[in-house]
């Protein structure tokens, strides 16, 4: 199923469940996002969702991590393709319940 979003960008659901409510991030929108902020991608190629963190390596590049990451993922990040174009990666942030995010405050 396709949906249009606020931007007009058509907008599939992944081979591996329904896309996120709203909107997809623009490039510019995932440059902002601070080290440490989850994500949920479905690469252009319609594969996802799948969750990573916004993460930094020590060359100071920022690259989408995943707990499960295989060895490929140094190679094949993405934020390299971000966007709203057709063939460009989708990426949305993840709300954490505090719960998981270790905040006890309430």
């Amino acid at each position: 199923m396709t949906a249009r979003s606020e931007h007009g960008v058509e907008s599939d659901a992944g081979f591996l469940g329904s896309a996120p409510a709203g909107s997809p991030l623009t490039k510019a929108e995932v440059a902002a996002l601070p080290e440490g902020t989850p994500i949920t991608v479905i690469w252009s190629g319609g594969n996802g969702p799948h969750d990573y963190v916004i993460a930094v390596n020590d060359r100071g590049q920022r690259h989408a991590a995943a707990e499960d990451a295989s060895e490929r993922m140094r190679f094949y990040n993405p934020l390299t393709f971000t966007g709203l174009q057709r063939y460009n990666n989708r990426v949305w942030t993840r709300d954490i319940p505090p719960a998981e995010s270790g905040d006890d405050r309430r």
